[in-house]
């Protein structure tokens, strides 16, 4: 089969190099070279092969070839310059991801995964205390929600409609605004808000732009700042993550694991286990990283047994910009 594609090639190539002969030519030319074919069928490649390069029998070789590269150039004359107001590249769809940086120095609680309204009362609690005694703001860093109904996993009895985690989530916001009154407050978007637009895209695309979690949750009217887009929340120098804006489940070391993504000191939620680990490398750099515990039920129904904990974590931000974590572990309310 090999030898009879190679046989063809050559009559093909042939055939294609001489437009100019005759068919009796082409003929006596393939006899010669050992590559016999039948006079019909040298008439049909013949013409076809004339009419792909636009080969004029009236012109020499040297004249059609020249024709045929003129013809080329008229096909790929060029446009002008953008300056004399030619054809432009078409601008950049892409919209700027920009850090949200947060430069107030003194301290900071930071809260992650409470999803309400499997919230977990006493560490909501305690948090929250002790930012009040000690006059911190609060990063709420993302699924304060839990949006079961807007999910895209198995569904469950018990689960609440969205309807009702929305007036759940108002409360919830108004009493954080009752115990810090004076306090900036952030909310972070993480992956469970994040299931309201994905559902309002595939399942009502039409109002999709109209609809948002910080307007069902009113939080602008209680003074609340809300961040989007998995935009990276700068605490100081500290770079804040919910955690799911880099693929993966964290691993045995979670704090390991996004040293590993980051090679940054940062911090995030999302794995709902406390861990630190610290980097220091061939510089004198010397990083900090830290995944936060969670505020809500530890054993709900699609993973009753887990390695979970319970945590919050307080951000001490210096007129520099350096900070200093505490990583806080709880059981039953209480730092241990």
């Amino acid at each position: 089969m090999q030898a009879t594609k190679t046989v063809d090639a050559r009559r093909i190539k042939l055939i294609r190099d001489n437009l100019g002969l005759t068919v009796d030519q082409l003929q006596a030319l393939l006899d010669n070279a050992g590559l016999p074919m039948g006079r019909g069928t040298i008439t049909k490649m013949r013409k076809t092969y004339r009419e792909e390069v636009g080969y004029d029998p009236t012109c020499r070789p040297k004249e059609a070839e020249a024709r045929q590269a003129t013809r080329t150039r008229e096909i790929d004359i060029p446009q002008p310059s953008p300056i004399s107001g030619g054809i432009d590249i078409p601008e950049s769809l892409a919209k700027p991801y920009t850090r949200v940086v947060i430069d107030d120095s003194g301290r900071w609680v930071v809260l992650s995964d409470v999803h309400l309204p499997h919230h977990d009362v006493a560490t909501v609690r305690a948090a929250v205390r002790i930012a009040k005694d000690k006059n911190a703001n609060l990063l709420l860093n993302g699924d304060i929600l839990d949006c079961p109904e807007l999910s895209d996993h198995e569904r469950h009895k018990d689960d609440v409609k969205f309807k009702t985690e929305i007036e759940m989530g108002r409360h919830f916001f108004e009493w954080i605004r009752s115990q810090l009154p004076k306090a900036r407050i952030i909310y972070k978007e993480g992956n469970h808000e994040e299931r309201l637009p994905r559902y309002l895209a595939r399942n009502a695309p039409a109002i999709e732009h109209f609809v948002s979690m910080p307007d069902l949750l009113e939080i602008e009217d209680h003074g609340i700042e809300w961040v989007d887009n998995r935009r990276i929340a700068m605490l100081g120098s500290l770079p804040v993550l919910h955690g799911h804006e880099y693929k993966g489940s964290g691993g045995l070391k979670p704090a390991k694991w996004l040293y590993d993504k980051t090679a940054s000191s940062a911090l995030c939620g999302h794995f709902h286990r406390t861990d630190t680990h610290y980097k220091r490398g061939l510089m004198p750099d010397f990083h900090g990283v830290y995944t936060l515990g969670c505020a809500c039920f530890l054993h709900p129904y699609y993973f009753r047994l887990n390695e979970w904990n319970h945590g919050f974590a307080e951000v001490e931000i210096s007129g520099s910009g350096s900070v200093h974590v505490d990583n806080h572990r709880l059981r039953n309310g209480e730092i241990i």
